[in-house]
């Protein structure tokens, strides 16, 4: 099985629940700008499911890049992301 093929396999196994995640994060974000860490470890998510469902937003233009970075746990530069004005939350 190829890496495509797993990560096709992976996002349909949790399809049905992808609206939900892409909501919390959402949500979270409705309170301020955060990083991914953050938001990893406030909504309890994997580094994946988090990557995966802030690209998602990003690309439906809810959730944007503010310009701002955080040192994360690894000492690097890191996106803080905000929500997108005038967006409705799930």
């Amino acid at each position: 099985m190829t890496f495509q093929q797993t990560s096709r396999e992976a996002r349909e196994n949790i399809e049905e629940h992808i609206p939900a995640m892409a909501a919390q994060i959402c949500n979270f974000l409705v309170y301020g700008p955060a990083t991914r860490e953050t938001i990893e470890d406030a909504l309890q998510m994997k580094v994946q499911t988090a990557s995966a469902r802030l690209r998602d937003l990003t690309v439906a233009g809810r959730v944007r890049d503010s310009g701002r970075r955080r040192l994360g746990r690894n000492g690097t530069s890191i996106i803080v992301w905000e929500l997108v004005a005038d967006v409705p939350t799930s």
